[in-house]
């Protein structure tokens, strides 16, 4: 059974841009590492997924157009 985890953390702000600081040991137990892309979803919560992790639905709409929602 996949266990679930939860940690807070501040956001934190740098250049206009706004960044969370996830656990080192979540990263390295999916075997990620520094540069790997990330895909970031927003439907009223927010999901980061690593993007070779996705599959999606051919019927399922994605938004694309800069995280606008209403682009």
């Amino acid at each position: 059974m996949v266990r679930e985890y939860v940690v807070e953390r501040k956001l934190q702000e740098q250049s206009g841009s706004y960044f969370v600081v996830l656990p080192k040991i979540w990263i390295e137990s999916l075997g990620l590492k520094e540069g790997d892309p990330m895909s970031i979803f927003f439907n009223g919560i927010i999901k980061i997924v690593p993007s070779n992790k996705i599959t999606l639905r051919k019927d399922r709409k994605i938004n694309k157009l800069g995280g606008h929602p209403h682009g």
